[in-house]
């Protein structure tokens, strides 16, 4: 089963649940229903489709956690790409190679990144996509991919970076059916009941990150979204957002 269906499943389901609270939102904290990501996705789906990227191609993800983030993320999964997310930490030696050794194809990152990833940037990347400048006019301008597409559950869903302490950061696979096959054990779908609250602070190039959002996301349960971990940050939105 396609990684994406963990958020498609759930968005058939509970489409006008809350699905984030987006802490990252310009203005203040941004409510994202289930349908409303699931709409966006499909979007970016089809931006991605137009620039020519297929089932098995690398998409490259350097940016902070955001909903923007997780369109890429998941518009990536259901078109049968690889989404590769990389730790927007790294410096430009490892930078470089991460751009490199994934073999990304479009990169979606942050423009508070530009500079690091333009001087590292290897002719394999064809475009880069600036999700706080000019994406979300390009996603919306873009024909809505409506569909999951299907893949093997040994297909390559997700490419993650290890932290490189010995030597150059090392990519571990994961496929679609040891995602799925997780998160689906672990959890029971959405069924409009309320399953309370998450909060996301962990990046998402990290484990711990992506499967706590994807336990929360089949779930059906709320995810509020931070850009990074802030002791201070943490505790008032915890509070304010009643995290459970």
């Amino acid at each position: 089963m396609n990684l994406a269906s963990l958020l498609d499943l759930p968005s058939m389901i509970v489409p006008d649940s809350v699905c984030l609270i987006d802490t990252t939102a310009p203005g203040g904290a941004r409510e994202v229903t289930y349908g409303e990501l699931r709409e966006d996705v499909g979007r970016t789906a089809g931006l991605l489709t137009a620039l020519g990227v297929t089932q098995g191609d690398r998409v490259g993800v350097f940016a902070t956690n955001s909903t923007e983030c997780l369109e890429a993320i998941f518009a990536a999964s259901a078109i049968g790409a690889t989404v590769v997310p990389m730790n927007f930490r790294a410096a430009d030696e490892e930078v470089e190679h991460l751009l490199t050794d994934s073999g990304s194809k479009v990169v979606f990152a942050e423009t508070r990144y530009k500079d690091l990833i333009e001087s590292c940037r290897p002719d394999t990347v064809e475009e880069i996509i600036y999700l706080d400048d000019d994406y979300t006019n390009r996603r919306d301008e873009a024909d809505e991919w409506p569909l999951v597409n299907e893949v093997e559950d040994d297909d390559l869903a997700a490419l993650l970076y290890t932290s490189g302490t010995t030597s150059m950061p090392k990519g571990v696979k994961l496929t679609h059916g040891a995602l799925t096959g997780y998160i689906m054990g672990a959890n029971d779908a959405a069924d409009g009941s309320d399953m309370g609250r998450m909060i996301l602070a962990a990046p998402l190039y990290h484990i711990a990150g992506l499967t706590s959002l994807l336990n929360a996301l089949y779930a059906g349960r709320t995810t509020v979204v931070m850009q990074q971990f802030e002791s201070d940050e943490w505790l008032e939105n915890v509070e304010k957002h009643q995290v459970t």
